[in-house]
């Protein structure tokens, strides 16, 4: 079969472009809205086709002149579905996405006009899941999952969404936890789960920062010998607030966890529309 030219439409939530492949309603992958590319048909269904782009032969006015490094690369990050669209695109796609998704609930909402984007134009997330895991090269690292995998990818800490205080927290638990790995002989993904980086603030001059991590295991001693180098370390993270979560395995259901406070306070604040809220 010749791979056809397509010309990639709107972007899903999980950054697939929206296509028509031979009449039936497909979704590309690399590619993103106004890009003509050669695709490749991966999976042909009676309803739905998904497509992989292969090569681009007109690129879309819509790409952004400057993406972030993250997204280059053999396996580029999977945390920014619109990444490499201009960011007045991403706020209008944004618009698009929510409107379907209130549609598809039936939610009986006014009618959305913008999305009100950020006032700085890197280092505006603020909450983040690292998790951990070994790069293409075998090294162990905190970061997103790159696009369609399981396989951490290393550049996604150059996110530029990223603020600097949540990698500098990654990269000093990323030495702890291999540290812990050689004194326990046991390879740091095995236990060291997973981060999750909190900004309470949203800016404001004094921020409301929190740590919680996560790790696996079922062995006491060696749960003790983490626990007590975590308590040691949390105090030097910079942050209001530093947790753990322990699992007796690898699971995605919120139950069984042991959970203590290492440092500061169990939960931080944040306001919203003149509000205030626990973390």
């Amino acid at each position: 079969m010749t791979n056809p030219i397509l010309t990639a439409g709107p972007m899903t939530a999980k950054g697939e472009a929206l296509v028509t492949v031979e009449g039936r309603a497909g979704k590309l992958l690399g590619a993103v809205t106004g890009d003509v590319v050669e695709g490749r048909i991966l999976h042909a269904g009676q309803k739905n086709v998904i497509v992989e782009s292969v090569s681009l032969v007109t690129p879309s006015p819509l790409r952004t002149s400057t993406p972030c490094e993250a997204l280059s690369g053999t396996r580029p990050c999977g945390g920014c579905a619109l990444g490499l669209l201009t960011y007045e695109e991403q706020l209008r796609q944004k618009v698009a996405l929510l409107t379907d998704a209130l549609t598809e609930a039936e939610v009986n909402a006014p009618p959305l006009e913008t999305v009100i984007g950020a006032t700085v134009d890197a280092g505006f997330r603020n909450k983040a899941v690292l998790w951990g895991g070994l790069t293409d090269e075998g090294h162990f690292h905190f970061g997103l999952f790159g696009a369609g995998s399981h396989t951490v990818v290393k550049a996604s800490q150059a996110c530029t969404q990223t603020p600097d205080w949540m990698r500098e927290v990654a990269q000093t638990l990323e030495g702890v936890m291999v540290t812990l790995s050689e004194n326990l002989s046991v390879s740091p993904e095995t236990f060291a789960h997973s981060l999750l980086l909190r900004d309470g603030a949203l800016g404001e001059a004094a921020p409301q920062r929190l740590v919680s991590i996560v790790i696996t295991s079922n062995d006491p001693t060696r749960t003790q010998t983490i626990k007590d180098e975590l308590a040691r370390v949390a105090p030097t993270l910079g942050v209001q607030s530093v947790s753990l979560s322990v699992m007796p395995e690898k699971t995605n259901r919120a139950t069984g966890f042991e959970n203590v406070v290492l440092f500061g306070e169990a939960a931080i604040e944040t306001q919203l529309m003149g509000l205030t809220f626990g973390v």
